[in-house]
């Protein structure tokens, strides 16, 4: 199919652009959200397997933490409790992110529907 050009009036031609600006920000969003989603993914899953590692471990295990370059001796129940405590920080997070990943999905839906019946009308007029 052979692509047209459309020509848009003035107002309609700074009303696109406002959309797609728009469009372009919520894309933006959209990507870092997900992004953000993603590692609060990592996150949990890495506190959930250290716990289940921690927990197969006999009592009196000596157990250390990473402290930049250099380990300290820390007793595994404290790392649990870290864990513990990271991994409801990163559902909650995980949740917070979902829903602003959806809002935003549904966003992005509706100005891209804006733009598209914009240029539908523009090309109906055309004819």
């Amino acid at each position: 199919k052979k692509m047209q050009t459309v020509r848009l009036s003035e107002d309609k031609q700074e009303v696109f652009e406002t959309l797609q600006g728009k469009y372009a920000e919520y894309r933006k969003q959209l990507m870092i959200t997900s992004s953000k989603l993603s590692q609060a993914d990592m996150e949990r899953k890495r506190n959930r397997l250290t716990l289940f590692e921690l927990d197969k471990l006999p009592e009196g295990t000596a157990t250390f933490k990473a402290v930049g370059k250099m380990f300290i001796s820390v007793p595994s129940a404290n790392i649990m409790e870290e864990c513990k405590s990271s991994a409801e920080v990163a559902e909650s997070r995980l949740t917070e992110f979902t829903s602003q990943k959806a809002a935003l999905e549904k966003t992005v839906q509706e100005v891209e529907a804006e733009l598209r019946g914009i240029l539908a009308a523009a090309r109906k007029d055309a004819e």
